[in-house]
């Protein structure tokens, strides 16, 4: 399945939502949707992969990227992945507490308030 990622916005609160898999053929296009909130220079950003069913390490490191450039402007990311493989992924890489990884999107916003 292919990837599709796009951006929204809700009381201040940017959120990057993929679905599909996230992979080498199709980085690019989570980084563009992160671009974009990145753009913005303003308010937090919440990643949703809700709808993700695979993710290697061009995803992750697309994450990151956008952390490191989110701390520089002094905002915030969190991102929302239930249980199960991209989890998993996460957890094995040790990185659910730097990237601030909740199971829902309210659990993610409350997290960033």
């Amino acid at each position: 399945m292919r990837l599709d990622a796009w951006t929204e916005k809700l009381d201040g609160t940017h959120f990057v939502v993929a679905e599909g898999e996230v992979d080498l053929a199709d980085a690019h296009k989570l980084s563009r949707a992160l671009s974009e909130v990145l753009a913005a220079r303003e308010g937090d950003v919440v990643v949703d992969l809700c709808a993700v069913r695979f993710m290697d390490s061009f995803g992750i490191g697309k994450l990151l990227d956008a952390l490191q450039q989110l701390r520089r402007q002094g905002r915030r990311m969190a991102v929302v992945c239930p249980p199960g493989a991209v989890r998993r992924v996460l957890e094995l890489a040790r990185l659910e507490e730097i990237l601030r990884v909740h199971e829902t999107r309210e659990e993610a916003r409350a997290a960033l308030a």
